[in-house]
């Protein structure tokens, strides 16, 4: 056998091993049905990455207050949508929209979707699915695990991180369905072994199936959305809802058998432990901003090239067409956040302490063709909290781990 070969096969037993784990599922770590949003925290402060948006309390959802309901149980499965009834000028705050993040704090775990449906790809929005830490922004890291914007029907998976973590993509052997753009995850780097890339990208994938966000997803019927962190590898997949392992919907998921996840951290460089702790789940849906509103990115839309005179920026047609966002929604059937079997248990949070802080801005896309190296934001610059390690907005509950 050659050496390349050898190589070869021991990487990818090091990528089978890191999987094998079994995990099992904490009442408290299920979000979903009327209780789903008792979960989560509401935030209603200005938008961190500038967007055009205003995010709405939990009451104010509720109501129709902006002529539809924001949030609801459709069905068994919760609804966050945003006004699709009124109109905003540039020179207001923005569409009204809702952004949660989980009362609970985690470190490590496997955190599996399952969406009816994710807001649709309309011009102007930015909706993400993904998790972070608020403490010393990026040093303790960002996930995100579904992300887009416009009318992009291929998802993003980015990481964020301090100095000294990166991912190799397919540079050592097949290994994730991603195309990898960037391999620094450091939100200050500027190159890799593998490439340049602009300044507060990290690590950036985009999903090979066409049908892994927004529009084309939904026309699918939805899917399921998996991201496995452990101390060894952080890794994410995503099925169509025909194609759901047997195993995920029996309630005892097992990775090592769902064959080449889309994004993973295996043979790149840095500790995860390091790098990721004390994470917030976030769902959100932002309008245009320092990402979606950059020039570029506007630019590209076919509701500008239809008429750029009238929509010359982003905020022009988000503002004037109330009746394109009906479908900017999210209809979630569960999220599970299962832990490896023999981890701690959760932590009181009068226990732990976060350090408040002014979360600077990260990116986890290329620049807007318009814009060399520009810096670019994600939705992970927050305003300043407290809480920690499996810590929780006062009143919930928390989670820590120690793997």
């Amino acid at each position: 056998m050659s050496r390349n070969l050898i190589a070869s096969a021991f990487a990818l037993a090091c990528v089978a091993t890191v999987s094998a784990s079994s995990y099992t599922l904490d009442a408290s770590d299920q979000y979903s049905g009327s209780k789903f949003f008792d979960g989560f925290v509401f935030k209603s402060e200005p938008d961190p990455t500038e967007g055009y948006v205003q995010y709405s309390t939990q009451a104010d959802a509720a109501s129709t207050k902006y002529g539809s309901k924001l949030i609801d149980t459709v069905n068994g499965a919760s609804y966050m949508g945003v006004d699709h009834t009124n109109t905003y000028t540039e020179d207001q705050q923005g569409r009204p929209s809702v952004r949660i993040e989980s009362k609970r704090f985690y470190n490590h775990g496997l955190f599996i979707l399952d969406l009816a449906h994710m807001p649709a790809s309309i011009c102007g929005t930015w909706p993400a699915f993904w998790t972070y830490s608020r403490v010393n922004y990026p040093a303790q890291g960002e996930i995100d695990i579904l992300e887009n914007i416009h009318e992009k029907t291929a998802s993003l998976n980015v990481l964020h991180t301090s100095p000294g973590f990166s991912v190799a993509g397919n540079n050592i052997s097949k290994q994730q369905t991603n195309n990898q753009t960037t391999y620094s995850c450091d939100d200050n780097a500027t190159s890799s072994p593998y490439g340049t890339q602009a300044l507060k990208q990290g690590c950036t994938g985009t999903n090979s199936d066409p049908n892994s966000f927004g529009s084309t997803l939904n026309a699918a019927g939805g899917g399921v959305f998996a991201m496995e962190w452990t101390s060894d590898v952080i890794r994410v997949w995503n099925f169509d809802p025909k194609k759901v392992p047997s195993d995920v919907t029996a309630g005892k998921p097992e990775p090592s058998g769902w064959g080449l996840p889309s994004f993973t951290t295996a043979q790149g460089t840095g500790k995860i432990d390091d790098h990721f702790k004390d994470h917030r789940i976030v769902f959100d849906t932002s309008f245009c901003g320092l990402y979606a509103g950059q020039k570029g990115f506007w630019e590209e839309t076919s509701c500008y090239k239809k008429d750029p005179v009238k929509f010359a920026t982003c905020k022009s047609y988000v503002g004037a067409n109330p009746e394109a966002y009906k479908d900017s929604y999210w209809l979630i059937k569960s999220l599970k956040v299962y832990q490896e079997t023999g981890e701690a248990p959760s932590v009181p949070a009068s226990s732990l302490s976060e350090a408040s802080s002014r979360i600077p801005a990260s990116s986890n896309v290329p620049a807007s063709p318009n814009v060399s190296a520009s810096i670019i934001l994600s939705p992970s610059l927050a305003s300043s909290t407290t809480g920690s390690s499996a810590n929780v907005e006062p009143g919930a509950t928390s989670i820590s781990s120690s793997r």
